[in-house]
């Protein structure tokens, strides 16, 4: 149940509730001792910003990749789609940023620190020998310049709706001494752009590249030369398999009926969809909360599992109040595109039903024993019709265990409380008015 403890109670659209969450340093790379700041953004199911309708607490971690990590706690401001936190960064390596919510997607993203130390820059032709040109003294080095490549989907939720995006960083060794491209192959169609092109300017020593995929799976990368050739030696990252997920970024509730009387039952089904809202099975089970926008009832259960392989369950809804209501649901990474609507109407025949069977039992309950009078015959209907029109509220409200609010809305069952109501309605009413130290008036 801790799904539904943290479920927001604004009404859930897509496009205006986030899905995923974004992580965005403004540098791609710092020297040792410095801070970076870090823009946290919530995403929809569109890869849009969205605002949070609450306070929601992100549960961030950086560390050196593979190394030890430090958390903090941030929180983004109900009706904002960001936060800002600065960290610092006091050992050179590669640190791993991500920020984590339990019910959305995750984000990450890598930032180099560099020695404090100003690093070797040269001028190179990978054909011939020049001289190094060094900022400080430093050893000279010679041979291929050395890549590092890291991808973002190892620690990002990534989905195939060929909009989410895997960013390929390259770190090099050292600054470019020309322009250099780093060429990633895949054998799937379904990947753009293929091939994928690294392209680091003179000077600078890390650039960016990104890909999408419009099939879940594993999609297989190789990094295949650069340009020029041999001029680049790939030391991490040079073969990766990166994946993406099933593109479920919506749930549909469909209600079957869509129409009721207060007092009956609903089915709700409940299905997986993508942005297209074409059904989408997931690959792992996923629990999926209800929850009332407006409006007044309560579901069989409050959460349904859907299995792996599956993209739908159901359950029941029963209304306790009459009008429209809306419901709404949300799993981890995706909510409902439009709310679904139930209305629901109040048993007019049923009630009516029910107070002439009221008036009936009180007029028995008036006859049963002599004498009668006029005051008594009054008396018993008018507290038989009350008491049955009481019987029968409790009873569709489910405050009666052995009348379930079903039996409010058939006929038989509106006649029968109605006769019990009215049967008891009298003797009831004087009871209560003796319990209450109040004078009762003979009927007699």
């Amino acid at each position: 149940m801790w799904l539904t403890a943290i479920l927001w109670v604004a009404p859930v659209t897509a496009g205006s509730l986030p899905v995923r969450i974004a992580v965005n340093p403004d540098e791609a790379s710092v020297r040792a001792g410095s801070s970076v700041e870090v823009k946290v953004e919530l995403r929809d199911a569109f890869d849009k910003d969205a605002n949070t309708p609450k306070d929601l607490k992100i549960a961030f971690t950086f560390g050196v990749d593979g190394g030890g990590v430090k958390r903090l706690d941030l929180t983004i401001k109900a009706g904002t789609d960001s936060a800002k936190v600065k960290i610092p960064l006091s050992a050179p390596g590669v640190y791993l940023l991500k920020a984590a919510h339990p019910y959305l997607r995750e984000g990450a993203a890598y930032v180099r620190v560099k020695p404090a130390s100003s690093v070797l820059k040269r001028s190179w032709n990978p054909y011939g020998t020049n001289p190094f040109v060094l900022a400080n003294y430093q050893p000279v080095r010679s041979g291929t310049i050395k890549a590092q490549l890291y991808y973002t989907g190892d620690e990002s939720k990534l989905i195939a709706n060929g909009v989410e995006k895997c960013k390929i960083i390259a770190y090099l060794s050292e600054p470019a001494p020309f322009d250099i491209q780093l060429r990633l192959v895949s054998p799937f169609a379904n990947v753009t752009p293929n091939p994928i092109v690294i392209s680091i300017d003179k000077d600078e020593d890390e650039a960016t590249a990104e890909l999408a995929s419009t099939v879940a799976g594993d999609i297989q990368l190789q990094f295949v030369g650069s340009r020029p050739s041999d001029a680049v030696m790939v030391t991490r990252g040079g073969e990766k398999i990166v994946h993406f997920a099933p593109p479920i970024s919506q749930i549909r509730l469909t209600l079957s009926p869509p129409k009721i009387m207060l007092g009956r039952t609903t089915g709700v089904a409940v299905e997986l969809t993508d942005d297209r809202d074409k059904p989408t099975a997931t690959e792992r089970e996923l629990e999926v909360a209800l929850s009332i926008d407006d409006g007044h009832g309560d579901f069989e259960s409050r959460t349904v599992k859907i299995p792996s392989g599956s993209h739908g369950a159901s359950t029941n809804f029963t209304p306790s109040a009459s009008g429209r209501i809306k419901l709404s649901a949300r799993t981890f990474g995706a909510v409902t595109k439009t709310p679904a609507t139930l209305d629901v109407s109040m048993p007019v025949l049923a009630m009516i039903l029910t107070i002439i069977a009221g008036l009936v039992g009180g007029l028995l309950a008036a006859v049963r024993t002599p004498p009668l009078s006029g005051w008594r015959i009054a008396y018993s209907s008018l507290g038989g019709i009350v008491a049955a029109f009481l019987l029968y509220a409790a009873a569709q409200t489910g405050l009666v265990p052995k009348l379930p609010p079903p039996a409010t809305v058939n006929f038989f069952g509106a006649t029968m409380i109605g006769l019990l109501g009215g049967w008891i309605g009298a003797e009831a009413f004087n009871t209560v008015l003796k319990l209450a130290g109040l004078p009762v008036r003979q009927t007699a």
